[in-house]
C-alpha cells in the first residue's frame, strides 16, 4: 500500500498543474465572458472568482473597471454587503470616469440601506446610505437613476421610522408616557409620510390623553437620539 501513495500524489499534482495551465491559457476576453456568464446565471461566487482574476492578472486590460463593477454587484447580489460596500467604494475612488460610476453609487447606497434590514438593530448604516443618496441627488440632479435613489431613501426612512416607533412602544409598555411622546413626536416630525405614521398619530393621541386628558398633539418636539 505504501507504494501507492507516491503515485496518487503525482496524479493529484499533475491534475492541479493541468487546471492551473488551463486557467492561465485563457485570454482576458475569455475570462470576462466566463465571469459574465456566471453572473447572469446567478452563480455569483464563481463570477467573483473570474472578475477577481481580471483585476489581479490583467490590471491594465480594458475590462478592469467592468470587472470591478460586476465584482461589487456580485457581492451585492450575494447579500455580502460589507464586501459590496468596499468594492463599490474602490470603483468610485479609483475609476471616477467609469461609465459605471452612477451605477456604482446606486449599488453603494443599496448595500448600506440593505445591510441592516431589521429595524430593531442599530441603523447607522441605513443613515449613512440615506446621506450618500441625498448627496448623490444634489451632485447629479439630472441622473436617470433619480427615482431609484428616491425609492432607496424611502426604504431607509421607513425603517428608521419603524425603529422610532418600536422604541416608543418600549416606553409605552414601561408606562413612561412622556418618553413615548417624545419619540412619537420626533417620528412624525421627521417621517410624516411613513407607513407607520398613521399608527404613530393614533398612539400619540392616546399618549396625550394619558398625560393630560387632552387629545391635542404637541407641535414642538426634540430629537430623542441627540
Amino acid at each position: 500500500m505504501k507504494r501507492i501513495f507516491p503515485l496518487i500524489f503525482i496524479s493529484i499534482l499533475a491534475a492541479s498543474c493541468s487546471i492551473r495551465k488551463a486557467k492561465s491559457s485563457l485570454t482576458v476576453d475569455q475570462v470576462f465572458v466566463k465571469g459574465m456568464e456566471y453572473y447572469k446565471k446567478g452563480k455569483y461566487s464563481k463570477a467573483i472568482d473570474f472578475f477577481n482574476r481580471i483585476l489581479f492578472e490583467f490590471p491594465r486590460s480594458r475590462y478592469v473597471d467592468d470587472a470591478q463593477f460586476y465584482l461589487a454587484q456580485s457581492y451585492l447580489m450575494s447579500k455580502d454587503y460589507d464586501n459590496a460596500i468596499n468594492e463599490f467604494k474602490f470603483l468610485i475612488s479609483q475609476f471616477p470616469n467609469s461609465v459605471f460610476i452612477e451605477q456604482a453609487y446606486i449599488g453603494l447606497i443599496k448595500a448600506y440601506i440593505s445591510k441592516t434590514s431589521n429595524p430593531e438593530l442599530d441603523q447607522s448604516d441605513t443613515k449613512k446610505g440615506i446621506r450618500i443618496a441625498r448627496e448623490f441627488l444634489v451632485q447629479n440632479p439630472d441622473t436617470k437613476y433619480r427615482e431609484d435613489v428616491k425609492a432607496l431613501i424611502r426604504e431607509g426612512e421607513e425603517r428608521l421610522a419603524t425603529k422610532l416607533y418600536l422604541i416608543s412602544e418600549t416606553y409605552r409598555h414601561l408606562r413612561q408616557y412622556r418618553a413615548e411622546k417624545i419619540y412619537l413626536e420626533y417620528l412624525l416630525e421627521q417621517y410624516p409620510y411613513a407607513k407607520i405614521a398613521k399608527k404613530a398619530r393614533e398612539r400619540l393621541a392616546e399618549c396625550n390623553e394619558r398625560l393630560n386628558g387632552s387629545r391635542t398633539v404637541s407641535v414642538k418636539s426634540k430629537n430623542p437620539q441627540g
